[in-house]
């Protein structure tokens, strides 16, 4: 399954845990999101494990990726 496609199935889901998580706005997590879908689109990045396992995986980066956007001005996702 390709990367983007499962981050728009659990886009919703996972924006508002790390929303609860951290305090953020859903809306500056859904412009992390939306980066990151992007980025998965240019390299054409695929999943390698169960989607399980990746939705936890997601989830934790996610939350780093929007305390760095926050915190440095700008936002650079490490892929």
């Amino acid at each position: 399954m390709k990367a983007a496609r499962f981050i728009a199935r659990v886009r919703r889901e996972v924006r508002r845990m790390v929303a609860s998580w951290t305090g953020e706005y859903q809306y500056t997590i859904d412009q992390v999101l939306e980066n990151m879908v992007n980025r998965c689109n240019e390299l054409n990045l695929r999943l390698a494990r169960p989607e399980e396992h990746t939705k936890l995986d997601f989830t934790i980066m996610l939350t780093v990726q929007t305390m760095n956007y926050l915190h440095s001005g700008r936002h650079r996702v490490a892929l």
